[in-house]
């Protein structure tokens, strides 16, 4: 749980400290999606050709629940850039200028 919020840190820099519910969210959501990654197969799962099949012919192994957590992830982190550059609107180009700066910088 803990090496995937390393993730977190981009979207940490760009939320804090102004919409530190964003960086909540996706934390919240590193946890399921961390559960998903270091789960181990059950001993004696029967694997379906089927399923295999269908898997290799679509190039989709991953879960549907898994996609919608790193779907739901990936809007956190829109959302917050989105809120980071509305953020600046009210002032200079000189403090648009220093926070494209720091974002740079971030990632």
């Amino acid at each position: 749980f803990t090496h995937l919020n390393v993730l977190n840190a981009p979207l940490a820099a760009t939320a804090l400290p102004h919409y530190p519910a964003i960086l909540g969210t996706s934390v919240m959501l590193v946890a399921p999606l961390a559960v998903m990654s270091t789960a181990k197969p059950q001993a004696g799962a029967a694997l379906s050709k089927e399923t295999d099949s269908a898997a290799k012919e679509s190039l989709v192994i991953t879960t549907t629940s898994n996609r919608l957590v790193r779907f739901a992830l990936g809007v956190a982190n829109v959302a917050a850039g989105v809120l980071a550059t509305s953020r600046c609107r009210n002032t200079t180009l000189l403090w648009h200028g220093l926070d494209a700066l720091r974002l740079m910088v971030v990632f």
